[in-house]
């Protein structure tokens, strides 16, 4: 069922948690990241709704309260011991090809010469397309008709939609676009004939570009991009453009698993700190059992042995308990599986879900979380750790680009650490041990120039033994046969030959749990 909100309404809940965030925070910056997501969402709504928001400045001030009374003075409590100084990482940047890291004190840091990379061709599957942060998009100089149109699954409440809804309306602001005008959203749209009815709607509205966010959308917006021509359509995480022989489809999927990698880093050196040996179980709630998901949970659970046997002294066997919530979006389900996780053992959790479920359940139950694609900090101060996310920004303005430009769009475009297209959220520091950052930007340095890589064999075995060799379905079929090799020089290339995961392999260390 979908919900509607009267304007009013909305405004004022929007108000009502800036105003809670503004006390719980206990001061009223305006660059705080917190409080501005809400006025984004504000923003986004008002944009959806044909009206004019207000500036920041402007709205901050309709959600203020006046100041207080002072409070009595609170008992004095015991001197707590001092902790070692900690810094966390405050931006990564690519300039010509040296990758620059910024601390949170202010040092600014060069890693060295980072490239993306490109594979070679095969007879079964082209390359996919990269593109590196320094090519930078420059802005359409007029483009008054131009429009880009965004189907969503869900709306602002779903971690993965709310990232592309910021990103599409945050590309549009920087590619000098109205996002008023110019920027179309569809939310909440079903993977049935709902989503093709969509499309068709966005491309009778003059949408230049069509962007669909979800797995299910695919068939259906295949179908639209057949009958409008003209029209470029984008699908993320799908697997039919480079086998569907039309050139306004493309496929879209940035190298997630780099930085799932990098948060299963962060995660290994969680338990480091823990102090904890011998056998030691992390949990993942899934979603459903495909590669994308198969992906990013092995990446997430190889980052953590690497960090175990890269900087602790390698007396854990850490295994990993795998459980699905059967849905992309379900706050009871994803909250009761990562319950059940907590009972069986598991010490620390991480997700692909969407929701609050997971963090909820760890933040009660005091088990540390790396979440997914935003910062929890805020909600789950005690246990959230790190989240790693997709900056769909980067894609919209290529996108932008390109189609005002007149140039062609990738059949499949696949950009992932090198690119700026991944990135990981800020570090709790309160959480973590001092050095977390310096280790993090190591091994993002070392994903980046290719000096490391997150699927090589020799890290991992299949029924006790390493696989030199792998026929992956990359070429969509009905049969789902494989059909691409995709280990090459030790390494399984993933993202390489289609933008979408196609790692699949249960591997060692990893079992899948049952319902309680």
């Amino acid at each position: 069922m979908k919900i509607k909100f009267s304007s009013c309404l909305l405004l004022l809940l929007l108000a009502c948690l800036a105003v809670l965030l503004l006390t719980a925070c206990g001061k009223s910056d305006p660059e705080d990241a917190e409080i501005r997501a809400v006025y984004d969402a504000y923003a986004s709504y008002m944009a959806k709704s044909g009206e004019t928001p207000l500036t920041y400045e402007a709205w901050l001030e309709t959600v203020k309260g006046p100041k207080g009374d002072k409070g009595d003075p609170g008992q004095k409590g015991d001197p707590g011991r001092k902790g070692d100084p900690g810094r966390g990482i405050a931006s990564m940047e690519i300039v010509e090809g040296e990758l620059f890291v910024t601390y949170t004190d202010g040092e600014r840091v060069s890693l060295g010469t980072v490239m993306p990379t490109v594979s070679p061709a095969q007879t079964t599957a082209a390359p996919v397309t990269t593109v590196p942060v320094t090519t930078a998009p420059t802005p359409p100089a007029s483009e008054p008709g131009f429009r880009i149109g965004l189907i969503c699954l869900h709306d602002e409440n779903s971690t993965m939609d709310k990232a592309f809804i910021d990103g599409i309306y945050g590309a549009a602001v920087e590619m000098g676009l109205d996002p008023q005008t110019q920027v179309v959203i569809r939310r909440n749209v079903r993977e049935d004939t709902e989503s093709y009815e969509e499309a068709v709607s966005l491309a009778e509205a003059g949408c230049d570009v069509i962007v669909a966010n979800s797995y299910g959308h695919e068939t259906f917006l295949l179908r639209a991009a057949e009958e409008y021509p003209d029209v470029e359509f984008c699908h993320v995480s799908g697997v039919m453009a480079h086998t569907s022989g039309l050139d306004n489809f493309h496929n879209v999927y940035p190298k997630i698993h780099e930085g799932r990698f990098l948060t299963g880093v962060v995660a290994g050196l969680k338990l480091i700190d823990m102090g904890l040996s011998g056998d030691v179980k992390v949990g993942y709630v899934g979603t459903f059992p495909y590669a994308e998901v198969i992906s990013d949970y092995t990446a997430w659970y190889l980052g953590i042995r690497y960090a175990i046997a890269t900087y602790g002294e390698d007396t854990m066997n850490v295994t990993m308990s795998l459980r699905y919530a059967n849905s992309w979006y379900n706050e009871a389900t994803e909250y009761a599986v990562a319950s059940a996780l907590i009972r069986e053992g598991c010490v620390l959790i991480s997700q692909h879900s969407d929701s609050m479920g997971a963090p909820r359940a760890c933040e009660e139950a005091g088990v540390p979380n790396v979440a997914y694609n935003l910062s929890n900090l805020l909600m789950c101060p005690n246990t959230h750790l790190v989240s790693a996310y997709m900056d769909w920004g980067v894609c919209f303005r290529l996108l932008i680009a390109a189609v005002t430009a007149g140039e062609e769009i990738p059949t499949d475009y696949s950009g992932g650490l090198a690119a700026g297209a991944v990135k990981l959220t800020a570090l709790n520091e309160a959480q973590l041990p001092a050095g977390t950052a310096e280790k993090v930007a190591e091994v993002a340095a070392a994903l980046a120039n290719g000096s490391l890589s997150v699927f090589d064999t020799d890290t991992f075995t299949v029924r006790g033994e390493h696989i030199s060799s792998y026929r992956a379905d990359v070429n969509y079929d009905y049969n789902f046969l494989p059909d691409t090799e995709v280990i090459e020089d030790g390494v399984f290339l993933e993202g390489e030959y289609r933008s979408a995961p196609y790692f699949d392999i249960l591997i060692d260390g990893i079992t899948v749990g049952s319902d309680d």
